[in-house]
């Protein structure tokens, strides 16, 4: 009878045992799954946003070799079911956010390069065109969409809008070269009376800015 209870209890203890052991791992799984779902779902957005800019600007945005990460993904696969390892998904995560610092940047010099002439232009024609949110709103998103990251194509749809919308601000304006050098100067604070040339005021006149220049004293 004492046997059969020692018998009994030692698997009763080797059972919980076994329990405990796997609601250890259930809880290592637990983990690791939810640090994939973490991480997938950041990761999803800049995938997104490299075939949209594939897509937009073919010829200055090229797929990028992500053969490397593709064979730790298909290791980490391969292994999950006995070894869901740590290590794998930090190694998957420093190479994506490499591939994401690298696109992000790409994205930001592209980005300006497009549209730092004409929010330049825009800057200045704001010094003699007085309150005009048509421009303060053309620059504004200009300069969010250039920075903004991950981009979406949505977002690149508005970016190419801003920027036909603002070359036809200019277009209108018709700035000539010693239009445009006036405003410049306007913009740094550094136009004289001597600037103010009959040029300049038919073209103030024309677009209806005269009564927005003002003559001060330093």
């Amino acid at each position: 009878m004492l046997l059969d209870k020692v018998i009994s209890t030692r698997k009763l203890i080797e059972q919980v045992k076994i329990e405990e052991d796997r609601l250890s791992k259930y809880e290592d799984y637990r983990e690791f799954s939810q640090k994939l779902v973490d991480q997938s779902s950041a990761y999803y957005e800049f995938i997104n946003a490299i075939k949209s800019l594939e897509a937009t600007y073919p010829e200055e945005f090229m797929k990028p070799d992500m053969s490397k990460v593709i064979e730790k993904i298909n290791e980490l696969l391969e292994t999950f079911e006995n070894d869901p390892k740590q290590n794998k998904i930090n190694y998957l995560t420093k190479e994506i956010d490499n591939f994401n610092t690298e696109w992000h940047e790409k994205w930001t010099k592209f980005a300006s390069s497009k549209s730092q002439d004409v929010i330049r232009g825009l800057s200045s024609i704001k010094q003699v065109a007085g309150l005009d949110t048509d421009i303060n709103d053309i620059i504004h998103w200009l300069e969010v969409l250039t920075n903004k990251w991950p981009i979406s194509e949505r977002n690149l749809q508005q970016f190419t809008r801003y920027l036909i919308r603002a070359r036809e601000k200019l277009t209108n304006i018709n700035a000539s070269p010693e239009v445009q050098k006036f405003l410049d100067s306007v913009a740094n604070n550094k136009a004289t009376i001597n600037d103010v040339t009959p040029e300049i005021i038919r073209w103030l006149n024309e677009n209806n800015f005269s009564s927005n220049l003002k003559i001060t004293y330093k």
